[in-house]
């Protein structure tokens, strides 16, 4: 059994304080002298439970959170500890004082192990880091800041250590992995729990979390906690936030309407501070699909940007596909390749226009968002559904709507002030909180067969390549749960990673997305599924076939075979193989039937684009995560009794290897399938009984020696 997948879920208010900014406290932050921002000391779980593989994903966290702060003497300094049996110091506040140094080390830490004893770990950094000798500021009033990551159990005491940490007023943030004991958790946190505790299900979503880490410092750190008129120096960039504007260009809003939301965007857009190191803006309009208008880092000051706005055309369309056009803000726009600084802990914030409810699922596209920490507006008009825009939007107090579009110039007074919040740190996200469902994660290796043909063309190639990374990232990817492989085809076929390649579902998403077509001249399915049986479905290739995991196989393709199919397809079911069979209008459906399990397991969208293969996924998904394969062969008893009479004299030979092949195919066992084997002629000669040769080696070893 394994915890559901935890979402940062709808985001609040980590830190709202007194009211917002005015021009002149502006004006005070440009004036602040650089000062000392903070002394973070990491204290490290590096006991047996962690193990190598998750502890790599702890050095990238670590990595990730120095990166995106300030280093040096005025700035923020860090020390580590390893903590076990014995906790051991990694680097004092005061051993380096510049960002290269530290992530250095972090990137050749050693992994120690030991046993769990954070009490231990915590009395060790009170008595050898929280002192001036080991490079605390503490005098000279610079805060002190621990940060607890652990995934299991203490075996000693949190109380007492605890306590006294509150009581010097040392801001402690506790992270807990996996099996992290919850009640620990809350004892080691500062308050606020819902700003200082962060529990996560597994070590991948470490990732996940660094910008809201990282904002939260800010914010316990900022002497406006303590009425100071001043506000720390912002270590990211002052004023900045990365701001998605998704537009309704469906034929909801229509072309008049859509000059409105125009008029609206450049009214907004002048009165905040726009620039590469202060807020990004990109535009992407939908309707039957998403298009980008421009990139967060397409232009570089605000006179570009309202021009590009003002520039912008309606584009039309019957449908209004709010799902898919979430999707793919996120796979995007709020990535380093989309010109986002999510890693540097930049908020990412998506500002939703709509006028109509959507024609699509919006589920996934919702999780989609929260799984990337983005703070979300819902902004509508006209018939715009206030039900979905609630449930897209960050909290519900961030949902405006007016009867319709001539009023929508009103909700700039409303939504300004709270974009001005997010990007100066006044309004954070809420750390992710754990969904307490328990669900049963079906194992199963599951085999991604894409036609590469160049007759299917680049477009359907990347169309494919999406659906896939978005088909895997609703899957639970690991060693021990789903495992998947992917290989292309057409006159050849290339493997482009194994089930044992990529371990985590990053590396698989990673690797899907870089995938380039083969663009081989012909398309020989029949030749490609038993090249999947006989090369993929193997130990070699990190299938489970010692724990009788479940083989399923999604063929995705556009166009008929060249080479005979059915063969092949019956290998597969043969073989325990549960095909699923994609196909667009050029693929022959016969043969989709033919290959498929069943043939509701053929998908036929009307086209390899966007929206045609995001409609098809609810109802593709449901089967692929619960179907376990063909169905157990039922116990049976199979005699064979063969001619052993002159007749066969010189044919005998054939009629053996005949026996060998069929029996070889069988699943042959003491509680599955038991063979008997006799010859006749004047009378009957026994071979064998049923009770005697119960395993296959045995049976077909005594097959091969049989003579007439």
């Amino acid at each position: 059994m394994r915890k559901h997948r935890h979402l940062p879920l709808v985001a609040v208010f980590c830190l709202f304080l007194s009211g917002f900014p005015t021009t002149h406290a502006q004006q005070q932050q440009a004036d602040v002298k650089n000062g000392a921002a903070a002394d973070i000391i990491f204290l490290v779980d590096s006991s047996w439970t962690i193990g190598e593989e998750h502890f790599q994903l702890v050095r990238e966290f670590l990595y990730d959170v120095v990166k995106s702060l300030a280093v040096g003497e005025n700035d923020f300094h860090f020390a580590l500890v390893q903590f076990n049996g014995n906790p051991h110091t990694e680097f004092l506040l005061n051993t380096y004082r510049t960002k290269q140094e530290v992530l250095s080390h972090i990137s050749n830490m050693s992994y120690i192990g030991g046993t769990n004893q954070t009490g231990k770990g915590l009395e060790y950094i009170m008595q050898s880091h929280l002192t001036k000798a080991a490079g605390s500021r503490a005098g000279d009033g610079v805060p002190q800041v621990i940060v607890v990551l652990t995934d299991g159990h203490s075996k000693d005491g949190l109380a007492l250590p605890s306590a006294e940490l509150k009581s010097a007023d040392v801001n402690v943030f506790a992270i807990g992995v996996e099996d992290a004991d919850e009640g620990a958790l809350k004892e080691i946190a500062s308050e606020p729990l819902d700003m200082h505790m962060f529990n996560l299900e597994n070590f991948t979503s470490l990732h996940d979390i660094v910008g809201n880490l990282v904002s939260c410092v800010h914010s316990s750190v900022s002497p406006e906690r303590a009425g100071d008129t001043e506000t720390l120096k912002d270590i990211t960039a002052q004023d900045s936030a990365d701001i998605i504007f998704l537009i309704d260009g469906s034929n909801n809003t229509g072309s008049v309407n859509f000059a409105v939301i125009l008029d609206f965007l450049v009214n907004l857009l002048e009165k905040l501070p726009i620039g590469t190191q202060q807020i990004r803006v990109g535009v992407v309009q939908f309707s039957d699909e998403p298009r980008t208008m421009f990139s967060l880092d397409t232009y570089s000051t605000k006179a570009q940007v309202l021009g590009a706005v003002k520039a912008l055309g309606f584009a039309g369309g019957e449908l209004a596909n709010i799902g898919l056009a979430l999707d793919f803000v996120v796979e995007n726009h709020f990535t380093r390749a989309g010109g986002s600084r999510v890693e540097e802990g930049v908020p990412q914030v998506l500002v939703l226009i709509s006028a109509g409810p959507s024609s699509d699922e919006i589920r996934y596209g919702v999780v989609a968002l929260k799984q990337a920490s983005v703070f979300s507006f819902g902004l509508g008009a006209q018939a715009a559904s206030r039900a979905e825009l609630q449930h897209i939007a960050t909290d519900d107090n961030l949902v405006f709507t007016v009867p319709e579009f001539r009023s929508f110039g009103d909700l700039q007074e409303k939504l300004l002030p709270y974009i001005v919040g997010v990007a100066q740190r006044h309004i954070v996200l809420k750390p992710p909180t754990i969904v307490t469902q328990v669900i049963e994660v079906n194992k199963r290796d599951i085999v991604f067969l894409v036609d590469g043909s160049s007759a299917l063309g680049l477009a359907n190639f990347n169309a494919i390549r999406d659906f896939i990374a978005k088909v895997i990232q609703r899957l639970e990817i690991g060693q021990d749960l789903i495992q998947v492989a992917v290989a292309q085809y057409a006159d050849t076929v290339r493997p482009e990673f194994y089930f044992n390649t990529h371990p985590t579902k990053r590396e698989v998403i990673t690797a899907v997305r870089k995938m380039k077509p083969l663009d081989g001249s012909a398309l020989y399915t029949g030749s490609a599924l038993d090249f999947v049986r006989n090369n993929l479905f193997t130990s070699s290739a990190g299938y489970r076939a010692a724990e009788g995991i479940p083989k399923l196989l999604v063929l995705i393709t556009g166009g008929k075979s060249l080479d005979e199919i059915s063969q092949s397809a019956q290998e597969l079911k043969r073989s325990s193989i549960m095909a699923f069979a994609i196909g667009n209008k050029g693929a022959d459906q016969a043969e989709l039937k033919e290959i498929a399990f069943d043939s509701s397991l053929v998908f036929i969208p009307a086209e390899f684009r966007a929206a045609p293969l995001q409609g098809m996924l609810p109802g593709f998904l449901a089967p692929l995560r619960t179907l376990s394969g063909t169905p157990e062969e039922s116990k049976r008893d199979i005699l064979f009794l063969f001619d052993g009479s002159a007749n066969l004299v010189g044919q005998f030979p054939v009629v053996r290897d005949f026996l060998y092949k069929i029996i070889d195919e069988l699943d042959v066992k003491p509680d599955g399938t038991r063979i008997a084997v006799a010859q006749y002629s004047d009378d009957v000669k026994v071979e064998s009984r049923f009770d005697e040769h119960q395993s296959k080696p045995e049976i077909l070893n005594l097959v091969k020696r049989m003579k007439i």
